[in-house]
């Protein structure tokens, strides 16, 4: 393969991969921190979503006891 670069291109071109690759070190631990936030957000979300169904079984429960206990205070006025 014949080499269409000068050598200071070259000089140039390996400094500039080199810069790159140093940056690049960072790199994995930055994914396992975002890896980290996912999982604790995913955990939260399922923490969140019980609850909800908590309360709106509770709210209906609540519903259903009040509209039983109006529909008989109607029924009898």
């Amino acid at each position: 393969m014949v080499s269409l670069l000068t050598n200071q291109q070259a000089e140039l071109s390996a400094d500039h991969i080199e810069t790159l690759l140093q940056g690049l070190t960072t790199i994995p631990d930055y994914v396992r921190k975002l890896e980290r936030k996912k999982t604790a957000a995913e955990k939260s979300n399922n923490v969140k979503a019980r609850k909800i169904a908590e309360l709106e079984g509770e709210v209906q429960k609540w519903v259903s006891s009040h509209l039983f206990s109006f529909t008989l205070t109607c029924h009898f006025i």
